[in-house]
């Protein structure tokens, strides 16, 4: 399967993980067909959690994803991906005229209810020496039959 590159996310480097807690970053909005692509590449394995930007679960041995040094994973978050405002709730917003004044809001409609922002934390999966490094791009399937 060949993927295209859609965007460089970011980097959390061996240095940052130095200390041996679970450091994240914000990795933006992830559209329909699209996936995060985590890389390790610090040369040791690491412990990684992709949640809601609104949730911001912290990473632990026990609630991650394992991902072995100098490996790639591909990851579709679960969840809804289309909420309006908040949690990861799936709600809509019907344009039928209940809104406060009556006038379904302008008769406007959130184009980019699909789409959900992320964050991904990563924690070493040993001690003290043992510091890992992913970088994470989005990425899509390039020329689906």
């Amino acid at each position: 399967m060949a993927l295209k590159l859609i965007r460089h996310v970011g980097t959390i480097t061996a240095s940052t993980l130095g200390d041996d807690a679970a450091h994240g970053l914000a990795l933006g909005k992830l559209g329909n067909g699209n996936a995060f692509r985590v890389n390790e590449f610090g040369g040791n394995d690491v412990f990684i959690k992709v949640t809601s930007i609104d949730q911001r679960t912290a990473v632990t041995s026990s609630n991650g994803l394992y991902l072995r040094a100098n490996n790639t994973v591909n990851i579709v978050p679960e969840g809804d991906r289309s909420p309006i405002v908040g949690g990861d709730t799936g709600a809509r917003v019907a344009l039928d005229g209940t809104d406060a004044d009556g006038l379904n809001a302008g008769s406007g409609v959130l184009i980019n209810a699909a789409e959900e922002n992320y964050f991904i934390s990563v924690i070493n999966e040993t001690g003290s020496g043992s510091d890992g490094a992913v970088h994470i791009e989005v990425v899509t399937q390039a020329n689906p039959v």
